[in-house]
């Protein structure tokens, strides 16, 4: 269920999040194809030699980047509607600050 209690079929969340990936990923492989010198090598090789990350490695460093954030407050806003906090303040033996 999403936050806002509307229940969703995750099978089809998950089929189009991969549909939005592959398309990101087809656009940022075209744009890094344009760039002269770059055009031969592969996908992976045209990120590694311009200091780029692939997307899935982007994803898996920014989602525990922004839900820090909203939990210290820079989105004070949505936060509490996206994030609930635990009861206590131990959570998997780490303390909760």
């Amino acid at each position: 269920m999403w936050s806002s209690g509307v229940p969703v079929e995750w099978g089809a969340v998950r089929a189009q999040y991969k549909k939005d990936m592959d398309l990101f990923k087809w656009v940022q492989s075209r744009a890094t194809k344009m760039i002269r010198g770059l055009e031969r090598l592969s996908y992976e090789d045209r990120l590694r030699e311009l200091g780029l990350f692939s997307l899935e490695k982007r994803r898996l460093q920014g989602d525990p980047i922004a839900t820090f954030q909203y939990l210290k407050g820079a989105y004070k806003k949505d936060g509490d509607r996206l994030f609930s906090r635990a009861c206590c303040d131990m959570t998997r033996s780490n303390v909760l600050n």
